[in-house]
């Protein structure tokens, strides 16, 4: 239900697409609920045809940095692909990766790395 607290679709809104979850250590989505999720998202690119998105991957930083950055790019671009899949225009949608390095919790608790295992929208126009 996040998404729709972006109503209305302001230019630098953002959130945390906190129910969208993958396998740990892949692209893969993890279950129904993602799944649910992103038609939510796919609804909400219909429902507001003007406007960009940005999609930013992050992970916890345990692991090889490199690798880290790799993974969070790959999430957002599997989101990407989704959301093109159901017909949203490819071009309306950006991604990026910042791996490991803007954590929003604490890495030292298991609590902490779910947090900053996650995937953030921003609206860009």
């Amino acid at each position: 239900n996040d998404i729709l607290y972006l109503d209305p679709a302001d230019s630098g809104a953002s959130l945390v697409l906190r129910n969208i979850q993958f396998t740990r250590g892949t692209s893969e989505f993890a279950d129904n609920r993602t799944l649910l999720e992103l038609d939510r998202l796919v609804l909400f690119m219909k429902e507001n045809e003007d406007i960009t998105i940005r999609l930013e991957g992050h992970t916890d930083n345990l692991g090889d940095p490199g690798l880290n950055k790799e993974l969070s790019i790959k999430r957002a671009s599997k989101i990407r692909t989704y959301l093109a899949m159901k017909g949203i225009d490819f071009e309306r949608i950006r991604t990026s990766g910042w791996g490991g390095t803007k954590p929003l919790a604490n890495n030292n608790t298991q609590e902490g790395r779910e947090i900053n295992r996650r995937v953030e929208l921003y609206i860009e126009r």
